[in-house]
């Protein structure tokens, strides 16, 4: 059960990565960033990474349990 829901969750952080990494060609290949965009990729790249960490410790945990 709990390898199904890590699966789940890596799927979903996989399509997660995948659209602000298209949200983000999009507004460089239109030349011009909204307000603030910088800020909000930053922010959700960090929020990514922090996630891909709270995965890796719960495959860990499943791996010696």
């Amino acid at each position: 059960m709990a390898q199904v829901r890590i699966d789940q969750s890596i799927a979903y952080l996989k399509g997660m990565e995948q659209m602000v990494t298209d949200f983000e060609d999009e507004a460089i290949h239109r030349g011009r960033l909204p307000e603030g965009a910088y800020e909000v990729f930053e922010h959700a790249n960090l929020l990514i990474s922090r996630a891909w960490l709270v995965i890796r410790e719960q495959l860990q945990q499943l791996q010696y349990s």
